[in-house]
């Protein structure tokens, strides 16, 4: 996995372009432990990944 980069660092501007999170798969991968999380922006769970880090570690 590359460095993490802390949500702290990320600006609203680009938060807000960030991928949404379904609260069903917030659940299922435990999304807050990874480290593409960037928490939430106007109340939505967002992601750092277009595609879930997850999936790509199955495809190995």
């Amino acid at each position: 996995m590359r460095e993490r980069i802390e949500s702290k660092h990320v600006t609203k501007e680009i938060k807000s372009q960030m991928p949404v999170i379904p609260v069903e798969i917030i659940k299922e991968r435990g999304c807050t432990f990874c480290p593409y999380y960037l928490g939430s922006y106007e109340k939505q769970p967002r992601c750092m990944m277009k595609n879930c880090a997850w999936d790509d570690e199955k495809d190995l």
